[in-house]
Order: structure tokens, then C-alpha cells, then sequence
């Protein structure tokens, strides 16, 4: 396995899936300007592309049932975004 790390933009909304080679294991996330993110993964470029979906939610409101673990925390003031895995599909 020939594993390097890749950058991806997505969108601060609700839920959306992340494609790109396995094992798309996310390392870091931050914002990208007031409506956006990053999101740093490791992949291997070898390997078939894969898909992980996952949730935004804002600081006091609720968490949905399907989340199965946190990514990790966005501060871009004054918003604090929460990302976390979840089943599904977007």
C-alpha cells in the first residue's frame, strides 16, 4: 500500500459523501471561507474509490441518531461545525 495524504473541499451542509480511494482515513478538518470545509484524508491512489458519509452539525443543535463517531471540530467565527461519520447515504 502506497498511502499519501489528499485535500478535499465540501460544503458546510447537513450530510454529504466523501468519494475517493480507500482507505479514506480522514486526519484533519477546517473551514474554506464562511461556507465551506477541507478535509485532509489518507488514501492510497492505487486502490478503488470508496465513500464515507458524513454529517455537519452546529454547536446546540441536535445530534442525529445515525452518527456513529466524531471526525472532528471547524471554528470559522462565529460558526463551530462538528463532523461526524454516519450510516447512510446522502
Amino acid at each position: 500500500m502506497s498511502r499519501t495524504i489528499w485535500k478535499f473541499q465540501a460544503p458546510v451542509q447537513d450530510e454529504f459523501d466523501l468519494n475517493g480511494p480507500a482507505p479514506l482515513n480522514i486526519v484533519h478538518v477546517a473551514p474554506d471561507g464562511p461556507t465551506g470545509l477541507l478535509i485532509w484524508a489518507e488514501v492510497d491512489p492505487n486502490r478503488s474509490q470508496t465513500e464515507r458519509h458524513l454529517r455537519v452539525v452546529g454547536t446546540g443543535n441536535p445530534i442525529p441518531n445515525d452518527v456513529t463517531r466524531h471526525i472532528g471540530s471547524v471554528i470559522a467565527p462565529p460558526f463551530v461545525w462538528h463532523l461526524y461519520e454516519a450510516t447512510g447515504g446522502a
